[in-house]
């Protein structure tokens, strides 16, 4: 297991336990709500991973954003530029007559708006509205 794996857990799991403690709720309450043995939620803290299921659960009863959780895992670092997304895996720049990252320009300007939100609230929200339209596309295709 990579280090950066073990340090992730070890993160999430003092997340899970401030969590917690702030909402001054007992592990055996939360174990409860997850329908768990309170040893199996005391592993979470100590840094076994839990399943997705039990993670939406936790974001739900700590009031926070999933990505919340997923964000113990990621390496901080400078962004790159957004050059860099349209560049092949040896770093040199795609030309446009390229097939190996053929992106549309919809994509492109998704990309760049991801990229450049401050929060990541914002980008939530943006996605739920992207869904909804391809949503409302598709039944537009079915009543056809």
């Amino acid at each position: 297991m990579k280090e950066q794996d073990i340090k992730g857990k070890k993160r999430l799991g003092k997340l899970l336990r401030n969590c917690r403690e702030g909402l001054e709720l007992s592990q055996q309450q939360v174990a409860d709500y997850l329908h768990i043995d309170r040893t199996t939620y005391t592993k979470y803290e100590g840094g076994r991973l839990p399943d997705m299921k039990s993670l939406i659960e936790l974001a739900e009863l700590y009031r926070v954003e999933l990505t919340v959780f997923a964000s113990c895992f990621t390496v901080s670092q400078e962004p790159k530029p957004v050059s860099a997304a349209f560049s092949s895996p040896n770093g040199a720049a795609l030309k446009d007559d390229e097939d190996y990252l053929p992106l549309t320009d919809d994509e492109k300007r998704l990309l760049t708006y991801y990229r450049n939100c401050i929060r990541k609230r914002t980008i939530n929200e943006y996605a739920k509205v992207v869904m909804i339209e391809d949503a409302s596309g598709l039944w537009a295709d079915i009543d056809e």
